[in-house]
């Protein structure tokens, strides 16, 4: 999932637009990551349910009222 979705999904769930400030790559940044859920997924029986669309939304409802 690219990062620039997620400042998406961040903007229409908080009605704002970002303000982004594009630099050049520090040392140690990585141009691409993902995550590797099977160890949660074996280990602790993680099984995600809800889509990030909907995650972001839930999350920042649960930060405007104040957790």
């Amino acid at each position: 999932m690219r990062l620039d979705y997620l400042i998406t999904l961040l903007e229409e769930a908080l009605g704002k637009k970002a303000v982004i400030e594009r630099l050049p790559a520090q040392p140690g940044d990585m141009p691409q990551t993902h995550a590797d859920i099977s160890k949660a997924e074996t280990l602790l029986g993680y099984a995600p349910t809800i889509p990030i669309e909907k995650g972001i939304q839930l999350f920042v409802e649960w930060m405007k009222t104040g957790r």
